[in-house]
Formats: structure tokens, C-alpha cells, sequence
């Protein structure tokens, strides 16, 4: 949510301390402003966390589309949040040791 405004967006980039993201309807005035990330999770539930626009690059070709890089309030980001952030790129890590190429 920027400005009181709930935005879609899509998600490049994410780590425990912020996220990359494609914005819709978002731009380079925005630098700097707060917004509030929402995460849906497993059984309908999910976290919202506070943050702050760092970062905006226009796509090319599409003035109603950005690239905004996106910190997180610091103290803001649950431990759940944290522990599945962890949980899915160990998921990534052992799945792609696991897959065999033509070569072996």
C-alpha cells in the first residue's frame, strides 16, 4: 500500500531487509516515501511490513511501470517472515543439487 493505496506488484527480488519490485501506477516522486508491503501466506493469512522506497528505474517504453527497490522498517520484519524467506531458497538449494543434467 502507497499513499493509503493498495498497488499491485511484481515481486523481483527479496531478501530479509527489503524487496525488488515491478510497480504499477507507482513512480520516481514516490522515492523516499513509506509504504506498507503486504504478503500472503498459507490459509488466507498474511504479514504486512513496513517500509521505505529507496530506489526507482523506469522500464523502458512503459510510463506506468517502475522498478523500485524497497527497504524494510528495521525491527519490523517478523521471524516467521524470516524463517520462511530461509526455508524456501534452502528448498530452491537442495531441489536444484537434486536435478541431474543430460551431461552426468
Amino acid at each position: 500500500m502507497l499513499q493509503e493505496i493498495p498497488r499491485k506488484a511484481i515481486l523481483l527480488d527479496i531478501s530479509s531487509s527489503g524487496i525488488k519490485i515491478i510497480g504499477v501506477k507507482a513512480f520516481k516522486f514516490h522515492l523516499n516515501k513509506e509504504i506498507i508491503i503486504k504478503f500472503p501466506l498459507k490459509n488466507n493469512e498474511s504479514i504486512e511490513i513496513p517500509g521505505i522506497i529507496l530506489r526507482f528505474d523506469p522500464l523502458p517504453n512503459r510510463n506506468d511501470l517502475g522498478i523500485f527497490g524497497i527497504k524494510f522498517q528495521e525491527n519490523s520484519v517478523p521471524l516467521s517472515f524470516k524463517v520462511q524467506i530461509e526455508q524456501y531458497f534452502e528448498s530452491v538449494t537442495k531441489n536444484n543439487h537434486q536435478i541431474k543434467t543430460p551431461e552426468q
